[in-house]
């Protein structure tokens, strides 16, 4: 071309709130999930799971109970949910095939199994983990209220969205001093040349990695002393 078409072409100005980092330190995401817990306890266990696993959240919200085997503490990915279409883990979106499943998530996932048997929840008979209140999946907007609430009892007024989540996981991976293949690993960033890499990750480097990111959250206070969280933490078996 004899004259280049960008000359005078200027590409506007971020705006100073999109610049903002979306993502909550960890003392913030402590008083966030405590504030979740209590407010909106039917959501706590999906909002933990994003932030402990930095899962999109299309792929959290398609999962099954089928897919947490819970003897050996792994969840395997394997679908996705967009826009009530579901469909399998894409390339344009990836997601680690098998994710650990700590002792602290574990807890938290039995007890969310066990509000929606006793409350005979929507889709429960469907096998899905974090189904809507009408039975069906979840999309980010069912979580905006309860969302909402949260921020502002846990005093957070800067901008932090469902999406943050991953951003906050990911920071609390680099906090944690994890090695970057495994980080990798961990949120699905992963090249076409450096895949072979990727999937030589063991599941014991993976587990180690998400327990050095449990110890970084401030344990949560039990009633009549003790903490749960980071090496403190002691799991319970579960009723019945």
């Amino acid at each position: 071309m004899t004259r280049d078409p960008t000359l005078r072409v200027v590409l506007p100005e971020a705006d100073a709130d999109d610049e903002e980092w979306n993502a909550l330190a960890p003392t913030e995401l402590a008083a966030f999930l405590e504030a979740m817990k209590h407010d909106r306890p039917q959501h706590y266990g999906m909002v933990v799971l994003l932030a402990y696993t930095g899962l999109r959240f299309c792929h959290a919200s398609a999962l099954r109970w089928e897919d947490w085997d819970e003897q050996t503490g792994v969840l395997r990915v394997v679908r996705k949910h967009f826009r009530g279409e579901i469909g399998p883990v894409s390339r344009k979106k990836r997601a680690p095939k098998e994710y650990p499943v700590e002792p602290e998530l574990t807890e938290i996932l039995r007890e969310h199994r066990q509000r929606m048997l006793r409350d005979q929840a929507k889709g429960i008979e469907a096998g899905w983990m974090f189904p809507s209140t009408e039975g069906t999946l979840r999309t980010p907007n069912s979580l905006d209220r309860a969302w909402a609430k949260c921020l502002k009892h846990a005093k957070i007024t800067k901008r932090f969205t469902v999406h943050g989540l991953r951003y906050t996981f990911t920071d609390l991976v680099r906090r944690a001093n994890v090695d970057a293949v495994v980080r990798r690993a961990l949120t699905g960033h992963v090249t076409e040349e450096m895949q072979r890499h990727y999937s030589t990750v063991g599941m014991d480097e993976k587990r180690a990695a998400i327990a050095g990111v449990l110890r970084l959250v401030p344990p949560e206070p039990r009633p009549g002393g003790g903490s749960r969280g980071g090496s403190e933490f002691t799991p319970t078996q579960e009723a019945g």
